[in-house]
């Protein structure tokens, strides 16, 4: 157990003195094709998990709160362009129509945007210091999440 721990220390130490004898522009490129492979095999939905619980809960309240903020203005909009197509009367059912779909799915898409940062609200708890404290320590930014308690 002893000795493979020591090989692995052994390999580890040799990759890390041969990475750092590599060229910065290599790395980059090798970094960029590895996140290329990596994002055409990992599938949509993981991405979006492994990016909700890798961003604070401020950052995710402050992206939910835009993609909100769109969603209004294009409900607006919607409101805005059927009340002009109404007072032209020149609108055919089916535009109508489309446009209703258009704004319904609009709304719906609000209503989980809502669900979604009423839960990020409500998340708390040692899980989300830790993750703060983590994130805060790696970037080197402070979020206004964080407490007092915290360490320097």
């Amino acid at each position: 157990m002893l000795q493979a721990l020591l090989k692995i220390i052994i390999i580890i130490l040799v990759v890390l003195g041969i990475s750092s004898l590599i060229p910065a522009k290599f790395k980059e490129q090798a970094y960029t094709r590895t996140k290329a492979a990596l994002s055409e095999i990992i599938p949509k939905s993981v991405k979006e998990k492994i990016k909700d619980t890798a961003t604070p809960p401020m950052e995710r309240r402050a992206e939910l709160l835009d993609q909100l903020e769109k969603n209004i203005s294009a409900i607006k909009e919607g409101l805005m362009k059927k009340e002009t197509i109404g007072e032209k009367n020149a609108t055919t059912g089916a535009e109508e129509q489309k446009n209703n779909e258009e704004l319904v799915k609009k709304i719906e898409e609000t209503e989980k945007l809502v669900k979604k940062i009423e839960q990020t609200a409500n998340d708390g708890g040692v899980i989300n210091e830790i993750k703060t404290t983590v994130y805060e320590k790696i970037t080197g930014k402070e979020t206004s999440s964080s407490t007092s308690c915290t360490t320097q």
